[in-house]
């Protein structure tokens, strides 16, 4: 088993950087009005549905057509409902 290293005089640093609590899809989503959507790679569903529970807002996600035969796959993404303006 290796040993851990204490280290002395190692500065914090500056709290002034900008965290991104609330997942990478936020702001995306905070510029859409109902009705709008988007296209994203299947990859990214897991994340777009933890944004969408943790700010309450409703979406319907559909695999586009076009992409059933493709190597890549991608979803549309319809903002349906805000239920709450958390910010």
């Amino acid at each position: 088993m290796s040993e851990i290293k204490i280290e002395k005089g190692v500065p914090l640093p500056s709290g002034n950087r900008r965290i991104r609590r609330f997942g990478k899809w936020v702001g995306l989503f905070r510029n859409m009005a109902v009705g709008d959507s988007f296209i994203a790679p299947v990859m990214s569903l897991s994340s777009i549905y933890a944004s969408c529970k943790r700010n309450e807002w409703k979406v319907k996600i559909r695999v586009q057509p076009d992409s059933f035969r493709s190597k890549e796959r991608f979803v549309r993404v319809w903002l349906l409902k805000v239920i709450s303006k958390k910010i």
